[in-house]
């Protein structure tokens, strides 16, 4: 089994990418731990012995939006992303999604725009994710 990062730690960037994605559209909702769960997710995205973040964020995503855990017609808004989708691409454009992924970890440490950490966290996410930002991202 191939892993963007390893096993865990693509689990807590899908899980980022399903907050960021409830986050979407409900930017009303985030809280300053909404912040600082992106922020400490980031941060950690690397590290072992991250199964108590993963949880606190999942937690994050159920207060944002309750509703859609009780939803009987889901629409995939809170799901995590499947990283693993990011790993049909040749090498070379996975070693660029580790870098754009190290890159903002970087931008957590010192971020002065969370906004800006989000849209690029939730571009992660979506399918022209290789085409239209990786591609252009500096």
């Amino acid at each position: 089994m191939r892993y963007l990062i390893n096993k865990d730690n693509d689990i807590l960037l899908g899980s980022l990418i399903g907050l960021v994605r409830a986050i979407d559209g409900n930017e009303h909702l985030v809280s300053e731990n909404t912040n600082k769960l992106i922020i400490e997710g980031l941060l950690n995205i690397k590290n072992k012995d991250i199964n108590d973040l993963i949880n606190k964020i999942e937690e994050e995503k159920k207060n944002l939006i309750p509703s859609c855990y009780e939803c009987l017609a889901k629409c995939g808004r809170t799901d995590n992303f499947n990283v693993e989708n990011l790993l049909n691409n040749d090498e070379k454009t996975i070693d660029n999604i580790r870098l754009y992924i190290e890159n903002l970890s970087e931008l957590a440490k010192n971020y002065s725009d969370i906004n800006e950490i989000y849209k690029k966290l939730f571009y992660i996410g979506l399918d022209n994710f290789i085409n239209d930002y990786l591609e252009n991202w500096e």
